[in-house]
Formats: structure tokens, C-alpha cells, sequence
């Protein structure tokens, strides 16, 4: 802080970081953002993207920040609609997202079987409706589901993590393809990071080029 915190560029530490997130978390490759909700905006590009489709499947109720596509919930006829007072949405969700209940694989499967999902973007307990915990086997059978359909399997662990150093991907021994993490790696600084796999990595690099990305709706001026 002495040096200031607004960088152009990445410092030493940065490379230090990140290899501290690889360790605890598993994933390969880090790239850091400004909040959990640019980490999760970009890192859903990069799903559609290497997965050529279009849709996203949340919990009904979860939450990931200010992501239009999960400002979105179940009615009582199990459609997927907007969230109540979504304000100023740009799209309706139903378009983007298909929400799905927690601890329901059938639902999930179910959704993964129209062949238009990209990504499931999850938190391993849901932390908006009070704490909702995972029944037995079923963060294990999401990762099963999204290996069969090949949809990219995301755990935002922004305020999940609080379960250990490794969040509850480690310390269950989870094996998502990616990880967004939030502001409390930074001690509150504003600051945010998404982890890959080293087969997710493998996909973008091999799907873009480098000068695409900083035009591409991927990263930022200071991330």
C-alpha cells in the first residue's frame, strides 16, 4: 500500500499470489479481476466461448454479484423468470439462464440435456437464503453430469472459502474446471480472481488469441 495499489501493470507478487490460489485451490492458471462478479462475468465468456453455447444454469436463489444471467429464479410452475425488482435487466433471463433447484440432479441433468448449456455456475452451499448445505453426493454428481455433457462446472467460492484455505473445494475434494474467488483475498481491497484447469486453460488458448482478449470482453484497464 506504500506503493500505491492502482497498477498498470503485474508486479512480482502477483505471480506469488497466484501460486498461492493454485495451491490451495488446485487450479492451474489464475487471472485477477477487480470483484467476485468480474470474475465470474469473464469466466462465463470463456464457457461459452469453448463450449459454443449459449445458456447458464444457477440455483433458484443463488448468488453471484450483479451477473445479469443470475438475477433469475424459479416460478410456481418451475419456469425459469426474472427475480423480482431485476432492475434495469437488459435481457429477460429466461433467455440466458436456466435456474434449477439445489440438492435436485434430476433437475440438473434435465437442463444439461437440451445441449444449449455452457456452464453451471454454483456456490458449493448456498449463502443467500441463509446457509443451504449440500446433501451427500451432490456436488459429486454435478461434477459427474457436467463431465457427461460437457458443460464447464464453476464454484464460486467467494464467500464459500470461509469452510478452510482451500474452500470447500479442497477440503471436499471437489474438482470443478473453474473457481472465482472475491474481495477477501484482498483483505477487502477491492480485487477478485478466477482459477482454470489446466484442460479449461488449454481450451481458451488453443480457441483465442492473445490480442483478442483485452477487446474481448475479458479483463479490464486495472485487471
Amino acid at each position: 500500500l506504500s506503493k500505491g495499489i492502482t497498477l498498470m501493470l503485474p508486479t512480482a507478487d502477483a505471480a506469488i499470489a497466484a501460486q498461492t490460489l493454485a495451491d490451495r485451490f488446485g487450479m492451474a492458471k489464475w487471472q485477477f479481476t477487480l470483484t467476485a462478479t468480474d470474475a465470474n462475468r469473464h469466466i462465463l465468456r470463456y464457457a461459452r466461448h469453448v463450449t459454443g453455447r449459449a445458456k447458464v444454469v444457477v440455483h433458484d436463489y443463488c448468488y453471484h454479484g450483479t451477473v445479469d444471467e443470475t438475477f433469475a429464479v424459479l416460478d410456481d410452475e418451475g419456469n425459469t423468470v426474472s427475480r423480482e425488482n431485476n432492475i434495469g435487466a437488459q435481457v429477460d433471463p429466461s433467455v440466458t439462464t436456466i435456474v434449477v433447484p439445489f440438492n435436485d440432479l434430476v433437475a440438473a441433468e434435465t437442463a444439461f440435456a437440451t445441449g444449449d448449456v455452457a456452464a453451471l455456475l454454483i456456490e458449493p452451499a448456498m449463502t443467500n437464503i441463509g446457509i443451504v448445505l449440500p446433501e451427500a453426493g451432490y456436488l459429486e454428481g454435478l461434477r459427474d453430469l457436467c463431465t457427461k455433457y460437457d458443460v464447464i462446472l464453476i464454484h464460486d467460492e467467494t464467500h464459500t472459502l470461509s469452510e478452510g484455505p482451500g474452500g470447500m473445494t479442497a477440503r471436499r475434494n471437489l474438482h470443478p474446471d473453474a473457481i472465482v474467488m472475491g474481495k477477501t483475498i484482498g483483505a477487502g481491497i477491492p480485487a477478485g480472481a478466477f482459477g482454470m484447469s489446466e484442460k479449461l486453460t488449454k481450451r481458451v488458448q488453443e480457441s483465442l488469441h492473445l490480442e483478442h482478449i483485452d477487446v474481448g470482453g475479458v479483463g479490464g484497464t486495472l485487471a
